[in-house]
């Protein structure tokens, strides 16, 4: 179970525009790892609305209690990172909400249909990811069709509604939710991995892009004792191996 906390920013289209780089009608979406939720495993992202801006983070419940972390705080702290403050200065908090949401991945998706019920969306742990909100809406679809056939033949049947079970078992969210079915394991086993190789990409990406005095061999060696300092090199290995093979869609 996730904790998602949202606050939205009322800003001129113009001014939203021009600090995102956009065209006229044209939206932005910035996802964030590492550094929105504090070390712990989560999520932040920023995306555009037409006169207002949306700021998320999301942690893991059991990590927010551990931790004791503060989802209000988590906010205002990524608020305050200079690449975040600079776009949404001036503007006027209009709204705040809070949404849990289960990301129990493949293994936890409950029974699908039964006799006069489909279950949709999060309610049916339809989370991919970052990928929410429009599988939500299309899982809603496929049980509106089933659910127009079943009124039409005036049969609302566990047998009749399994039609949805169909719909949803191929779509293409859920060849991608069943090909990270293991994520759950990773997380449970590598518990900082969001922060850790966030953190190692982004120290190694400042070192490797300053412009400096030092030639690449130093440079580089430079850049490795920072890594071993992090952590034994051999776990960073480790991590961002098993990051690469589950890091995605729980």
């Amino acid at each position: 179970m996730t904790l998602y906390v949202k606050e939205t920013l009322e800003l001129p289209s113009e001014k939203i525009e021009e600090r995102f780089n956009l065209e006229k009608n044209e939206g932005a979406s910035i996802g964030m790892v590492g550094y929105p939720a504090s070390g712990a495993i989560g999520k932040g992202a920023i995306f555009t609305n037409k006169d207002s801006i949306s700021i998320l983070v999301g942690v893991y419940l059991n990590q927010i209690i551990d931790k004791g972390l503060n989802p209000y705080l988590l906010m205002e702290r990524l608020k305050q990172h200079p690449l975040v403050k600079r776009l949404i200065e001036g503007a006027k908090t209009v709204e705040f909400q809070a949404h849990t949401i289960p990301k129990g991945g493949y293994e936890q998706i409950p029974q699908l249909s039964a006799s006069g019920i489909l279950v949709t969306g999060d309610a049916a742990i339809m989370i991919s990811g970052r990928r929410g909100t429009d599988l939500a809406m299309l899982t809603g679809r496929f049980a509106g069709e089933t659910a127009a056939q079943a009124k039409a033949a005036q049969n609302f049947s566990e047998e009749m509604l399994t039609t949805y079970d169909k719909k949803v078992k191929t779509s293409f969210f859920m060849k991608d939710m069943k090909a990270s079915k293991g994520a759950k394991k990773y997380y449970e086993q590598h518990p900082d991995a969001d922060f850790l190789l966030s953190k190692a990409a982004n120290d190694t990406a400042y070192e490797y892009f300053t412009v400096d005095l030092l030639p690449f061999s130093m440079k580089f060696d430079k850049i490795i004792g920072e890594l071993k300092n992090m952590q034994p090199l051999p776990k960073t290995i480790s991590d961002i191996y098993h990051g690469y093979l589950h890091w995605g869609v729980f």
